[in-house]
Parts: C-alpha cells; sequence; structure tokens
C-alpha cells in the first residue's frame, strides 16, 4: 500500500511542472521618494526709539527698544512758534535706521514728541507681505477732538487706512488704524514684499499731544483711569506665493478687516 501512494504523488508532480513550464522570467523595478519643503512665515513685531532723539545725532546705531511709560507732555515749540503747526517741520538731517532711513521725523524745534518705532522682521523662510495694525487710546474724548492727539506716520512706505473710530478694547476706547507695506524691499520682488530675512522700514514713528491739550482733555483719553496713554499694537504677515499684492493677500488670509476684527486682534495682544 505505501508503494502505490508515493507512485500517484510521483506522477502528479510530473504532470504540473509539464503543464506550466520552467517559472523563469526578466525583471526590473525603479522608484523614488519624492518629498516638499512646508512653507515657513515667521515675523517678529519690533518697538524701538532713539537713545538721544536729536537732530545732530542720525547714526544708525542711535536706536534702543521703546521705554514704556515715557511721561508725555503737550508738545511746545522750542523757538517760540505755534507748535500746533510743529508737524509739518521735519528734522534737516536724514536719521538712520540699521534698516535704511527716514527723513520725516520732527525737528528739535518741536518739544514734547516722543519717538515709537515700529518695525517688522522676516524672520522665517519665505517672502510675505504683511500690515501692522495700531489702535490709540482715546476714551470718552469727543470726536470734534481728535486732533489733540497726533501721529507722525510713515506713509511713503505704507499705505495707511482708517478703520474706525471709538472702538472698545478691553477696559478702554481706541481709534483704529490699518499700515499696509507697499514699497519694493530694494530687491526687485515688487511691491509689498517683505524678504525672508529682512525688516521693514517703520511704519509708526512718533506720538505727541497738541499744544493747546488740557488736563481735563487727558482726563477724558485716560478712559481706563491708569494715567496712560495706551497704544496698541499687532502686525500680520501672510505668504506671497500664489497672490498678486499685499491688500489681496491679507484679505484672503485675514479676512476683511474692520472694527470687529481688529479690536479682536488687538485684543489678543492687550496686555
Amino acid at each position: 500500500m505505501k508503494k502505490k501512494i508515493v507512485s500517484i504523488c510521483l506522477v502528479l508532480a510530473i504532470l504540473a511542472v509539464a503543464a506550466t513550464g520552467t517559472l523563469a522570467y526578466f525583471t526590473d523595478y525603479d522608484g523614488a521618494e519624492n518629498t516638499f519643503v512646508f512653507g515657513n512665515i515667521s515675523i517678529q513685531q519690533l518697538e524701538k526709539e532713539r537713545i538721544e532723539q536729536s537732530d545732530a545725532n542720525t547714526d544708525a546705531t542711535n536706536i534702543q527698544d521703546f521705554t514704556q511709560d515715557k511721561e508725555l507732555f503737550p508738545a511746545i515749540r522750542v523757538d517760540g512758534t505755534n507748535a500746533n503747526s510743529g508737524y509739518a517741520a521735519w528734522a534737516p538731517g536724514y536719521q538712520n535706521f540699521p534698516t535704511g532711513g527716514s527723513s520725516k521725523l520732527f525737528t528739535d524745534a518741536m518739544g514734547n514728541v516722543e519717538d515709537k518705532f515700529v518695525f517688522v522682521e522676516n524672520d522665517g523662510a519665505n517672502d510675505v507681505y504683511f500690515r501692522t495694525i495700531v489702535a490709540i487710546e482715546k476714551g470718552s474724548l469727543p470726536i470734534e477732538k481728535n486732533a489733540l492727539i497726533r501721529i507722525n506716520a510713515n506713509t511713503d512706505h505704507y499705505t495707511l487706512n482708517y478703520i474706525a473710530n471709538r472702538v472698545t478694547i478691553g477696559d478702554s476706547v481706541y481709534d483704529i488704524l490699518e499700515f499696509v507695506y507697499k514699497r519694493d524691499n530694494n530687491d526687485g520682488k515688487g511691491a509689498g514684499v517683505l524678504s525672508a530675512g529682512a525688516t521693514s522700514r517703520p511704519s509708526l514713528l512718533q506720538i505727541y499731544l497738541r499744544a493747546d491739550t488740557t488736563q481735563e482733555d487727558v482726563a477724558l483719553i485716560d478712559g481706563n483711569d491708569d494715567g496712560k496713554l495706551n497704544v496698541l499694537a499687532v502686525s500680520q504677515a501672510v505668504q506671497t506665493a500664489g497672490f498678486s499684492d499685499a491688500a489681496t493677500a491679507l484679505d484672503e488670509a485675514f479676512g476683511d478687516l474692520d472694527a470687529t476684527s481688529a479690536a479682536a486682534y488687538l485684543a489678543e495682544y492687550k496686555a
């Protein structure tokens, strides 16, 4: 019985080889791992002032971090003329910043004007469009007295838009401005592009109270009774890739900027 079983198995094996033929083929294969680098968007908002606030010192090293709680008094004209017209008196020298210069700072003849330079540094790996949103405390100051608080703004490098008056943010009331970067960064990449590794020119430059500001006016401005003029600033950036201009890119990324959205952005960074 055992011999019969073995014979049958051998016959089946021979038939299987005959039916299929020899199992041999020419074969090859190839492949690749394809990768993309994720874009990186990162900015830093920098707030600075001059160490020596003087027409005579325009050196680029005459810059330090902004000093909080500087005392603010109504502007005066050192030469005795009307300080209320002093906003048109530009310093004759060219103030040098590490990122480039500005000729639109107030002359030394205008006293009690405080520096507040707001820069944006692109410390990411990719080019960006950006804007800086600024809120200036107005408290319960009547709208007709808005001009008592003055700013010096860099409209050569930014488009300045007035977003809203008298918007509540936290415990006080503010006016909101938008600075959209518009200048070519001198690298041929187009208007409004801040290149990777570059720092912008400042948007906001200086702040002062008009000469006819009274202590009663100041009490109205100080909406939260902390004895300070509060100025809020937040900067937003978006990739340039896929967009033709800053306004389109920023609106697509963050939505249309209005009083509600601007207040929400600023409230997030309010101390």
